[in-house]
C-alpha cells in the first residue's frame, strides 16, 4: 500500500469501489426507510449508464469513463438499499392476531433462566386464513414456563401452542440498551411466554446431519473442556476462547478484564481464529516432505471452517476465516491476494449475507481493529526501536496493539464509556503468551494430559492474576465517559486523516485537519453553553420500579415512588443518560427535597415551572372536595393506585397525565380511556417509553 497515493490505494484495495457505496446504501436505507433510496439510486445508475453508452467514439467512451464509475457507485448503492428495505421488510411483518394454536421447531439449544426455559424457534405454522393454517419459518424466542416436561426439550422437538405472538420489544429508555434492536439483528422479531398448561410435545425432527454433527462435536468440545479438572476461572476462560462459551465468564472476570484492556480475550475472535488456523497450517507442514504442498492451505481452509460452524460462526470469526480463505486460496492458485484487500471482500460477503450486521459492535470493532493494524502499523513501526532478535519483536507487538487500540478507541469510548489506559502494557505482555496458551489448551482438550492440563492452569491463573493486577491499578482506566455518535465520526476522522498526512508528509492536510478541529470544538462549546440552565424531567421505563427523575447542572435527585433500595436497577435504566446530559451523580431521595429550583413534598412536586402530582394511592378518593381548583401540569400515576381519575380531576385541573409501566393493565385501560373522555393529553410509558421532558426555570422574586 502506497500511502502517498491517497488515504488507500485501490490497487490495493479494489473491493472498496463495491464495499463504501454498499454499506453506504445500507445505512442510509435503515436510516430512511421506505422505498425512496433503492428508487432514486437505481434511477441515478440508469441516468449515469445512458450517459456513458451514448457516445459510441472510442476517444469520447474514454473520457466519459469516470460515468461508469458514478453508475457502479449508485449500483452498489441501490444494492445495499435493497437489501436493507427486503430485511427491514423480513423483520417487520406483523402475524395476525388469532387466539389459535401455532406450531415451532426449537432450533437451537434450550437455555434455562430463572423461571423459563428459553428457546429459540422456527415458527412453521400459525394463525388461521380462511381457514387454513399459514405456513412460515418465521425465527422467534419461546419462554417456556420451568417445569419437568419444558426442562426435557432439545433442538428438533416439535411443539404446538396457543398463539399470542408479540413483537419482541425494548424499555426504550434514553440511550439504554435496545433489545429489540440486537434481536432484530440476529433474526427474531417475536416471542412469546408458555404457560405449563398451554403447550404440547408434538414430536421430534432430526437436524440436518451436518448441523446434528456440529452441535455433537460442540457438545463434546465442552464435556473436554469440563472433564480437565481446571479452576473455575481457568475452566471459564478456556470455553470463552476455544468454544466461545460466555456463560461462565462472571461480572468480576468481565470487570478486571476490561479494566486492563484484555476484555477481547474473552470471546472467540478474529485473533483466536487466526492462532487456530496458523496452529493447523503448522501442524500440516510435513507435507511438504511428500511433494503435497498444495494441499497445506486447502486443508487449513476446510479445517477452519469447520471449526468457525462448530462453534456457532461468531461474526468475528466468520471475518478471520474469510480472509483466511482468500489469502490462502491465493497461496493454492499461486497469486498474491493483499491483506487489505481480503479485510473489505470479508466485509462485503457478511453485508450481503445479513446487513444487519453493520450495526453490531463486534463486527465493528473487528474489522475497524484490523483496519487500524493494517493502516497505521507501518506508521507505527517505523517510529520504534528497530533491531534484531527481541527488540525488533517488541517494537512490532508494540505497534500492531497500540494500532489496534488507537483504532478501536472511539468506538470503545462509545459502546463501553471507558478507557483503559495501560491496555498496551497489558496487551504487549499478555498477546505474545496468546498462541502458546490456546496451543497448549488445543492439545490437552485432545489428548487429556495431566502434565500440559497443569501447565495451561498455571499460564491461565497467570493471565488472570496480570488482568486483575493490572485492573485493580490506581487509573489504569477512566470510566463514565459518553460521546455521541457523530463524535465517534469526528475522531476517526481525526486519527486516521492524521496518520495519512503523517504518511504521506502532506502539510496541508494536517493544516486542514487542525483547522477541523478547532471548529468542532468551537462548535460544541456553543451547543453545550445552550444547556447551561436546562432542566430534566423523566420517568423511566420498566415493569417493576417508576423512577422519577430530575435533574439540573448542580443536582440530579430520584424518587421511586413505593420502593426502597433500587439504586443498581435505576443506575442500570438511567446510568448512560446520566453520562450523555453531564449530570452530576445522583441521590436518591425520600419524601422531602429542597434544592435550588426542586421541591419535593410527596405526592407534590414542583421542579422549575411545572407542578407535579404523583398518584400511587386512592388518597384523593377519600377527601372533601375543596372550592377551588388547583391547575398542576403533570400527574404521574404509578403503582398503587386504584382510584378514578375523574374523582382526582375534582381537586386538580390537569395538564397532562403520565402513566407508568408498572401498573396492571386493567388500571392502565380504564385510565386512558379517562382521559380520552376527560381531554386530558396522556403519555403511555409502556407503549411509547420513557418520558423525558425539558424544562424552564421557575423565576423568583
Amino acid at each position: 500500500m502506497d500511502g502517498r497515493k491517497g488515504f488507500l490505494s485501490i490497487s490495493d484495495a479494489p473491493f472498496l469501489r463495491f464495499l463504501l457505496p454498499y454499506s453506504t446504501g445500507i445505512a442510509i436505507q435503515y436510516t430512511v426507510g421506505g422505498y425512496i433510496i433503492p428508487t432514486i439510486s437505481a434511477l441515478v445508475a440508469a441516468l449515469f449508464l445512458t450517459r456513458y453508452y451514448s457516445v459510441h467514439t472510442p476517444r469520447y467512451k474514454f473520457a466519459n469513463s469516470k460515468y461508469f464509475g458514478y453508475a457502479v457507485f449508485a449500483i452498489f448503492l441501490f444494492a445495499g438499499s435493497l437489501n436493507m428495505y427486503f430485511a427491514d421488510k423480513r423483520t417487520n411483518s406483523t402475524p395476525p392476531v388469532s387466539a389459535e394454536t401455532a406450531v415451532a421447531r426449537i432450533s437451537g439449544t434450550p437455555k434455562e433462566k430463572e423461571r423459563t426455559i428459553q428457546c429459540d424457534a422456527d415458527i412453521l405454522l400459525y394463525g388461521k386464513q380462511n381457514g387454513e393454517k399459514i405456513k412460515s419459518d418465521m425465527p422467534s424466542m419461546l419462554f417456556f414456563q420451568t417445569d419437568t416436561l419444558s426442562c426435557l426439550l432439545k433442538e428438533g422437538d416439535i411443539v404446538i401452542f396457543k398463539e399470542k405472538l408479540q413483537p419482541i420489544q425494548s424499555n426504550d429508555n434514553p440511550y439504554g440498551y435496545d433489545y429489540s434492536k440486537a434481536m432484530r439483528q440476529r433474526g427474531y422479531v417475536y416471542s412469546q411466554y408458555i404457560p405449563s398448561n398451554s403447550w404440547e410435545y408434538l414430536g421430534h425432527e432430526t437436524p440436518h446431519k451436518i448441523t446434528e454433527a456440529a452441535r455433537k462435536a460442540y457438545g463434546r468440545l465442552t464435556e473436554q473442556i469440563e472433564g480437565l479438572n481446571l479452576r473455575y476461572r481457568s475452566e471459564a476462560l478456556v470455553k470463552a476462547m476455544i468454544a466461545g462459551d460466555t456463560s461462565q465468564i462472571t461480572q468480576s472476570i468481565r470487570t478486571s478484564y476490561s479494566s486492563s484492556g484484555l476484555s477481547h480475550i474473552l470471546a472467540v475472535s478474529g485473533l483466536h481464529t487466526g492462532i487456530i488456523a496458523y496452529i493447523i497450517y503448522l501442524l500440516l507442514l510435513p507435507l511438504k516432505y511428500i511433494r503435497a504442498k498444495r494441499l497445506i492451505p486447502f486443508i487449513t481452509v476446510i479445517a477452519t471452517w469447520c471449526y468457525i460452524y462448530v462453534i456457532g460462526m461468531p461474526p468475528s470469526a466468520v471475518r478471520a476465516g474469510i480472509m483466511a480463505t482468500l489469502v490462502l486460496i491465493g497461496d493454492i492458485i499461486g497469486r498474491k491476494e493483499t491483506t487489505i484487500n481480503a479485510l473489505l471482500a470479508a466485509a462485503f460477503l457478511m453485508l450481503l449475507y445479513n446487513p444487519y450486521l453493520i450495526f453490531d459492535v463486534g463486527f465493528q470493532l473487528s474489522y475497524t481493529a484490523v483496519f487500524s493494524i493494517f493502516y497505521l502499523y507501518p506508521l507505527l513501526i517505523s517510529r520504534l526501536p528497530d533491531g534484531n532478535g527481541i527488540k525488533r519483536r517488541l517494537s512490532s507487538i508494540a505497534a500492531v496493539t497500540i494500532a489496534a487500540q488507537v483504532g478501536t478507541l472511539p468506538l470503545c469510548i462509545y459502546y463501553f464509556h471507558q478507557i483503559p489506559l495501560l491496555g498496551t502494557v497489558s496487551n504487549m505482555i499478555a498477546i505474545p503468551f496468546l498462541p502458546l496458551i490456546m496451543a497448549v489448551a488445543l492439545f490437552t482438550i485432545f489428548f487429556r494430559n495431566w502434565v500440559t492440563a497443569y501447565l495451561l492452569d498455571t499460564l491461565l491463573s497467570w493471565l488472570d492474576s496480570l488482568a486483575s493486577a493490572i485492573g485493580n491499578i490506581p487509573f489504569a482506566s477512566i470510566d463514565d465517559i459518553y460521546v455521541k455518535p457523530y463524535h465517534v465520526i469526528f475522531l476517526m476522522i481525526v486519527i486516521f486523516c492524521t496518520a495519512w498526512g503523517i504518511r504521506t508528509k502532506r502539510s496541508e492536510i494536517i493544516t486542514g485537519i487542525s483547522c477541523f478541529i478547532f471548529l468542532f470544538i468551537a462548535a460544541e462549546s456553543i451547543n453545550m453553553s445552550k444547556d447551561k440552565n436546562r432542566l430534566t424531567l423523566a420517568v423511566y421505563d420498566d415493569n417493576d420500579i417508576t423512577a422519577i427523575n430530575m435533574a439540573s447542572p448542580r443536582y440530579n435527585y430520584i424518587i421511586t415512588p413505593g420502593i426502597s433500595k433500587a439504586e443498581d436497577e435505576v443506575k442500570k435504566m438511567a446510568g448512560t443518560f446520566w453520562l450523555a446530559g453531564l449530570m452530576p451523580d445522583a441521590r436518591f431521595a425520600t419524601d422531602s427535597v429542597r434544592d435550588g429550583g426542586l421541591s419535593v413534598h410527596l405526592p407534590y412536586i414542583v421542579f422549575g415551572a411545572e407542578k407535579i402530582v404523583i398518584l400511587d394511592s386512592d388518597r384523593f378518593g377519600k377527601l372533601t372536595c375543596p372550592d377551588k381548583k388547583l391547575f398542576v401540569d403533570k400527574v404521574i400515576i404509578t403503582w398503587g393506585f386504584d382510584g378514578d381519575l375523574s374523582k382526582v380531576c375534582e381537586f386538580f385541573d390537569i395538564g397532562e397525565v403520565i402513566i407508568a409501566s408498572n401498573i396492571p393493565w386493567y388500571i392502565r385501560n380504564k385510565t386512558l380511556k379517562e382521559c380520552e373522555m376527560l381531554r386530558i393529553p396522556c403519555y403511555d410509558i409502556k407503549r411509547e417509553g420513557a418520558y423525558i421532558a425539558r424544562l424552564k426555570f421557575r423565576n423568583r422574586r
